[in-house]
């Protein structure tokens, strides 16, 4: 999971952090800029609900993240 800077970054960090996901990595404005490359910030904090190299379309609400990571695989 990969959350932007912005308004409610600290909301959508929590979100990611509740969710069962025994694999979930989560990164921010501190990851290496590869990983944000693609990922521009905004007034409004966006989440990455990403898998390998892939990142699904960026959610900006922490139940639309939590549930996001509900649907993911855990493996």
């Amino acid at each position: 999971v990969v959350v932007t800077d912005g308004a409610g970054a600290d909301e959508l960090r929590a979100a990611a952090r509740a969710a069962y996901a025994p694999t979930r990595l989560l990164v921010g404005p501190w990851a290496a800029a590869a990983v944000l490359a693609d990922k521009p910030a905004a007034a409004r904090a966006r989440a990455y609900v990403c898998r390998g190299p892939v990142c699904a379309l960026p959610v900006d609400d922490p139940a639309a993240l939590a549930a996001a990571l509900a649907a993911a695989p855990t493996d």
